[in-house]
């Protein structure tokens, strides 16, 4: 059951992405009228606002959004770990609302099925409290792999299950 406001149109488009001072480069991945999805080494919280500057386009276009969920995943080129960004617009231009029954694919889109979504029950080894983290990997070892990265040793993974 389809449960999204308006419906995405995949893309494979440049972006600049700032959180605060931080930037980094990043590929959108997905667009709709009400947010976008864009992977990035940039590390990001959920409610933390965003701004995206897509290139690739005739002109470049500039957007607001809030972070509403971020995921740790591997690039299926270099394998290396890296964040894709689900985001809801705050503020757009109007440029952006013509812009995505037109949006212009480059390169592949993502492909289906290859990566898979994973929950991951935590521990925290100083104490009782347990998290439960989402992420996407090609398997549970991968997913295993990636949260202890993520992690680094303050966590121990319990459990990972596939989402």
């Amino acid at each position: 059951m389809e449960r999204r406001r308006s419906p995405r149109v995949q893309c494979q488009l440049p972006c600049e992405i700032q959180r605060g001072r931080d930037r980094a480069e990043g590929t959108v991945l997905d667009m709709s009228e009400g947010g976008l999805c864009v992977r990035t080494p940039l590390s990001a919280q959920q409610g933390e606002p965003v701004r995206v500057r897509i290139e690739g386009l005739a002109s470049p276009l500039e957007v607001e959004a809030l972070v509403w969920h971020a995921r740790l995943v591997r690039r299926r080129d270099t394998r290396e770990p890296c964040r894709v960004l689900g985001l809801m617009l705050s503020k757009a231009p109007e440029p952006w609302f013509e812009l995505i029954p037109r949006a212009p694919l480059q390169g592949e889109p993502p492909a289906a099925g290859e990566l898979r979504a994973f929950r991951i029950r935590v521990k925290h080894c100083q104490g009782p409290r347990t998290r439960i983290l989402s992420l996407s990997a090609e398997s549970e070892d991968e997913a295993r792999s990636l949260a202890a990265d993520e992690l680094k040793g303050e966590w121990d993974v319990l459990e990972v299950v596939p989402a």
